[in-house]
């Protein structure tokens, strides 16, 4: 049973849980486009996500990239996360 829309509620709620990761919903937000089959969205959602993530969560988006099968940027992120020894890749 795909549930998208209820699954784009919850992650649009996290900013409101007071013991929420606000960080990761963008990251969750792109991937979830990318699974839905909103291509379009989830094209152009992580290329203003990444520049206001703070820290950066290339691991998180790189599963976007894959999603979307654009490879290379995936493993460009993967690089990037691995270079500062991003603790997600422990």
């Amino acid at each position: 049973m795909k549930m998208y829309a209820k699954a784009f509620e919850i992650i649009r709620l996290l900013h409101e849980a007071p013991t929420a990761n606000n960080p990761y919903q963008d990251p969750l937000l792109c991937f979830a486009y990318a699974l839905s089959g909103d291509t379009m969205r989830a094209r152009s959602a992580p290329d203003i996500a990444l520049k206001k993530s703070t820290p950066p969560h290339n691991l998180d988006f790189s599963y976007t990239y894959i999603a979307l099968k654009k490879y290379d940027e995936a493993i460009t992120l993967l690089e990037k996360a691995y270079e500062v020894r991003g603790i997600k890749l422990y």
